[in-house]
């Protein structure tokens, strides 16, 4: 399979300039803002080259800046290091980096403005990966109508279109692009004109009140949705625009990471829909939503993740490497909250049963027998929890 690092080396004595920007190149520029780039990437109009950028990161942070915790994919600084020694991205010009972390508002907001030889630039909002905060932000997003990350980010992009001129994109990965999006939509019409593309990378959707608002309606035939077929992240609420489902050869949280998304040429490879186990993970969570009003699912989603925090995992992937005692775990600790036990129990029984479908073959075996476990623990907990409650209550009287 061949991916985002091999498409560097097929592609990247190209300049964009001789051929054209691609949506592989999206994901690449999405990902260029990622690491901390903060006193290398001047705050403000003034510009530096990504070759340079790389290489004063790696005088900096020496060995250290590999490490670049749990939020980001292995690959990304591999890519940048190949992207360094390219034509096609070596000189291209970057400004305007902000790198904002507030644990008060729960805000994690980056961005960088990525400006490309043909008087163009791509506004990037870096996003989440699989850990349990970031996907944790990425509910929230959907769940509340607006968050201090998605007012920065309009914020950022309306600065960025007076301090530049030319062609904007907008783009980013998971929040991100739910960032990308949400400023497009919102930014002033005049902004509104000069936006060529939006590109959303496997990113959350919106309220269906939202999609149909007159700034989405301006947008949607520029705005392309990027999902790959094992899409959890991204099939949460209401897409519009574009929808392009992609291949990825992992399936689960690491379906997410657009590393794992299969390149031919200057496309990611299409499937023809998404799996089941997506659409169930997204029927799961709709179901369970339905009806509740914001403060209610914004109590339902912190409950939820305060649970799974709980586990000691940081990721849904360590979350999953834990087996099937973290699940039990997690049955036991929601029994004081009936929504939230019905929604794991739902979880645990459908999703992973349908998630057997997506693995490997040898696979197989064990994950149905995990949702079938899984199933027969909740039964158990339910029935020992109304046996404890009768032998506690007071004998009628005489």
């Amino acid at each position: 399979m061949a991916n985002i690092l091999d498409y560097l080396d097929w592609r990247g004595h190209l300049s964009l300039c001789s051929d054209p920007f691609n949506e592989v190149d999206n994901y690449i520029c999405a990902q260029l803002g990622t690491p901390d780039f903060t006193m290398i990437i001047p705050e403000n109009a003034r510009e530096i080259t990504l070759r340079e950028a790389v290489d004063y990161y790696g005088a900096l942070w020496g060995e250290k800046g590999d490490r670049l915790g749990l939020l980001v994919s292995p690959h990304v600084l591999p890519m940048l290091r190949k992207c360094r020694d390219t034509v096609r991205f070596g000189d291209i010009r970057l400004s305007h980096f902000v790198n904002i972390v507030d644990e008060d508002l729960m805000e994690q907001f980056s961005a960088v403005c990525v400006h490309l030889c043909d008087g163009s630039c791509y506004v990037a909002f870096r996003g989440t990966d699989d850990t349990l905060l970031g996907w944790e932000e990425d509910f929230m997003l959907c769940v509340l109508d607006q968050v201090a990350a998605q007012r920065d980010a309009l914020a950022y992009l309306e600065n960025i279109a007076r301090e530049v001129e030319g062609p904007i994109m907008v783009g980013g990965h998971s929040k991100g692009g739910n960032l990308a999006v949400y400023a497009a939509i919102h930014a002033s019409e005049e902004v509104q004109r000069r936006i060529t593309a939006v590109y959303n990378n496997d990113g959350p959707g919106f309220r269906e009140s939202v999609v149909h608002t007159p700034g989405y309606l301006r947008m949607e035939d520029r705005i392309h949705n990027l999902l790959p077929q094992h899409s959890m992240i991204g099939l949460l609420l209401e897409q519009s625009g574009q929808i392009d489902i992609v291949r990825s050869v992992k399936a689960g949280p690491e379906a997410h990471d657009g590393f794992n998304w299969e390149v031919l040429g200057t496309r990611f490879v299409r499937e023809a829909d998404f799996s089941r186990s997506g659409k169930v993970f997204n029927e799961v969570i709709e179901r369970q939503i339905a009806g509740m009003d914001q403060q209610q699912r914004s109590d339902f989603v912190n409950e939820l993740f305060l649970l799974l925090c709980s586990t000691g995992a940081k990721t849904l992937t360590e979350l999953m490497a834990q087996g099937r005692g973290v699940s039990l775990t997690l049955l036991r600790g929601s029994r004081k909250s009936p929504a939230l036990h019905s929604f794991l129990l739902e979880l645990f029984s459908k999703v992973m049963r349908e998630y057997a479908g997506d693995v490997a073959a040898d696979m197989k075996e064990s994950v149905l027998d995990y949702a079938s476990d899984m199933m027969k623990q909740g039964r158990r907990l339910l029935s020992r929890d109304r046996d404890a409650e009768e032998s506690d209550a007071p004998a009628d009287d005489q």
